[in-house]
C-alpha cells in the first residue's frame, strides 16, 4: 500500500510505500524522495499561459527541496497555479504559501465539492 505520483505527461513512480524503507517517513509511509526529485525536471518546463497544477503540497512532498523550489517557481510565475494544500498540516513552507497576497484559499469538502469545482473552473476561465 502506498502512493504513486504521476506527471501531466503520464510518467509515474512509486512515491511512498509502507513496505519499502527509506530515510524519510511520514505516518506509516516511507517516502521515496528520489522518485519525486527525478520527475521534477519533467514538470518544471512550462510556457506563458499554461495553467500550472500541483496535487499536493503536503508533508511527504516537503521532504524534497527540489519539489519546494518547483512550488516556489510555479507560485512566482505569471501563470495561474492551482495547488492542493493539506489542510490539517502546518509548517513554515505551507504557511508562506497561504500568506501570499496573490493566493486564494478555497476549502473543498465533500458537501461543497461540486459547487467549488464550478467556482474554480469559472475563476480559471476569467483569469486565463
Amino acid at each position: 500500500a502506498g502512493f504513486e505520483i504521476r506527471t501531466h505527461l503520464g510518467t509515474t513512480a512509486v512515491f511512498a510505500d509502507v513496505s519499502r524503507p527509506t530515510p524519510h517517513k511520514f505516518s506509516k509511509y516511507f517516502v521515496n524522495v528520489d522518485a519525486l526529485d527525478a520527475l521534477v525536471p519533467e514538470v518544471e518546463k512550462f510556457s506563458d499561459g499554461d495553467v500550472l497544477y500541483i496535487d499536493e503540497i503536503a508533508p511527504m512532498e516537503l521532504f524534497s527541496d527540489k519539489f519546494k523550489r518547483l512550488v516556489q517557481r510555479y507560485m512566482n510565475s505569471k501563470n495561474i497555479c492551482l495547488a492542493t494544500v493539506k489542510q490539517d498540516y502546518e509548517d513554515d513552507f505551507i504557511q508562506s504559501i497561504k500568506k501570499r497576497g496573490d493566493v486564494m484559499l478555497v476549502q473543498i469538502t465533500p458537501e461543497n465539492r461540486e459547487e467549488k469545482e464550478i467556482f474554480i473552473r469559472e475563476l480559471v476561465d476569467k483569469l486565463g
